[in-house]
């Protein structure tokens, strides 16, 4: 679909089914002067011009446009709507009424509207990936306490010796990370893929948003998770496109992390 400026009524459209039409057989000076004539319409479909103006407007010479004219108000046994047998326009005092404007006027009407309500579901998307707070992204325990309770949970009794292995310690910023997640195994692999992000390395703000967009995802949603080290490995955090409205939010949610540990 084209659009283009109407000088006298300020916007028009002109639908891609056109090019299907039985007029975009005819001649190039009847195309030239029947898309002039849209451009120029009112919003009721009337053309205010003399024969010469109208020449002048669509730079065609004044005896092509009658020529135009008269195929215009010609019955078209081809058309596809049979309203006023084909034809598309008739003359009026003034100018000329193009005899289907009102018609298209109202299908152009309700094809904005539906752009309208994509758009609007977008905007409410994005907004409501923008708004995740931290409690609905990271647990309500400090992330000291988290850390307290991930090496107690992480030291193990190795069977066949008896001895201790030393507990994992986890940088905040993993912890941050990981609190975030909706399905948490494998902690300690999840780590070590952590340290080994091959570059570019994203950063902890990106990491964090992407889980914050793919947790609204309908697959998420549906228990469809990817393990944490997979997510990792396959370099997950590059499936989601990050607002700025959500990447501010994001590094607000880190520095009142950091500000929290720090005091």
């Amino acid at each position: 679909m084209v659009a283009y400026i109407n000088p006298m009524a300020g916007f028009s459209k002109l639908w891609s089914m056109i090019v299907n039409s039985t007029i975009w057989r005819e001649d190039m000076h009847v195309k030239i002067v029947w898309i002039t004539m849209l451009a120029m319409a009112d919003r009721d479909g009337y053309v205010t011009s003399s024969l010469p103006g109208l020449a002048d407007v669509a730079r065609v010479p004044l005896d092509q446009t009658i020529d135009a004219l008269t195929k215009l108000s010609s019955p078209d046994p081809y058309s596809r709507t049979k309203d006023y047998e084909g034809r598309r326009i008739e003359e009026v005092e003034g100018g000329w009424r193009i005899l289907n404007y009102i018609k298209y006027r109202n299908m152009k009407s309700r094809e904005e509207r539906r752009i309208q309500v994509r758009e609007a579901v977008r905007r409410h998307r994005e907004k409501k990936a923008a708004e995740i707070t931290v409690n609905t992204v990271i647990t309500t325990k400090p992330i000291a306490e988290a850390d307290a309770e991930s090496r107690s949970r992480d030291t193990e009794t190795e069977t066949n010796t008896g001895r201790s292995r030393a507990p994992l310690v986890y940088s905040w910023e993993f912890e941050l990370w990981w609190k975030s997640l909706p399905k948490k195994v494998g902690k300690g692999a999840a780590w070590d893929a952590f340290q080994k992000i091959r570059p570019p390395k994203p950063d902890l703000v990106t990491l964090l948003a992407a889980v914050f967009i793919q947790r609204e995802s309908d697959t998420w949603k549906r228990g469809y998770v990817p393990n944490p080290e997979t997510w990792l490995h396959q370099r997950r955090w590059e499936d989601s496109e990050i607002s700025d409205g959500l990447r501010s939010h994001t590094e607000k949610l880190i520095e009142q992390e950091r500000a929290g540990r720090d005091r």
